[in-house]
């Protein structure tokens, strides 16, 4: 997705949660999965308990897809809704629509 929208002005990061904050080693871990899946965009780790972010990002459900755009407006994807399509479909269309609008 990233390459596929990078020159178009979108941006892409993934952000881990846990429900505890990760070692180092396990975030490492993730950081080499993420290499490893060529993920050339920014990457964040939460290192707060799940309760904490639950609060702030107002959900619980993982793993989900967080789209905004340039007004502040998002959606949001989650695992049931990423399921029947495919994420990549679903997030490209979502990503399309939103650039002919604006």
């Amino acid at each position: 997705m990233h390459k596929k929208f990078v020159g178009k002005g979108v941006v892409v990061m993934s952000v881990s949660v846990e429900e505890e904050p990760q070692t180092k080693q396990e975030q490492a871990a993730v950081l080499k999965f993420l290499q490893s899946q060529n993920a050339a965009f920014t990457n964040l780790i939460l290192d707060e308990p799940a309760t904490s972010w639950n609060e702030k990002l107002g959900f619980d459900l993982r793993p989900c897809v967080v789209v905004f755009n340039r007004k502040g407006e998002w959606r949001r994807f989650d695992a049931t809704e990423l399921g029947e399509k495919g994420a990549e479909a679903m997030v490209d269309d979502f990503v399309d629509t939103l650039l002919k609008r604006d």
